[in-house]
């Protein structure tokens, strides 16, 4: 099985893919501790809640509407970066919400 590309999602930037949109909320500035919030969102149909939250870091499986994102790295904005990032592979076959 091929592993899929990482997708990079800046902050104020959205990442739509399936029918499923993905936006950073917020991205926790302490480098020590990477964490972004989420928001996903259906933009059609019923396979899920129209929106759902979720905090994720580095490591995490987001099971959602059909979809498996898989955060790979969790940056905040400072000297390396102008605004605060996510990187995830989108994988399909994710079923939670």
């Amino acid at each position: 099985m091929t592993e899929a590309v990482p997708t990079r999602l800046k902050q104020r930037a959205q990442y739509i893919a399936d029918g499923v949109a993905v936006g950073i909320i917020a991205v926790n500035p302490d480098p020590a501790h990477p964490a972004a919030r989420l928001v996903l969102r259906t933009l059609y149909g019923a396979d899920g809640p129209a929106e759902f939250q979720v905090t994720a870091r580095p490591g995490d499986v987001v099971d959602y509407a059909g979809r498996r994102f898989t955060i790979t790295a969790v940056v905040a904005a400072g000297d390396d970066a102008e605004v605060g990032h996510v990187d995830f592979r989108d994988e399909p076959g994710g079923g939670g919400t």
